[in-house]
């Protein structure tokens, strides 16, 4: 974060509200950002889920802890 000059005399009505705009500008960015980052996870998150039982992935690309299943007998 930057540090803000000290003021020598408080701001203006006008300075207020243009610093009001700028920082409506900023949080609407964040909101956005937010949103983006949200459905990035949990895309993510379905990849993470994705094994071998429920996608079309080898059983090679099973992480070490998933359980094997036994082959079904004849």
């Amino acid at each position: 974060m930057s540090s803000l000059p000290p003021r020598i005399h408080p701001p203006t009505l006008e300075e207020c509200w243009a610093l009001i705009d700028r920082l409506f500008d900023i949080v609407q960015a964040q909101q956005a950002t937010i949103k983006r980052l949200e459905a990035r996870v949990e895309q993510l998150e379905r990849r993470l889920g994705m094994n071998s039982h429920n996608s079309s992935r080898p059983p090679s690309s099973d992480p070490p802890e998933m359980p094997r299943f036994p082959k079904k007998k004849p």
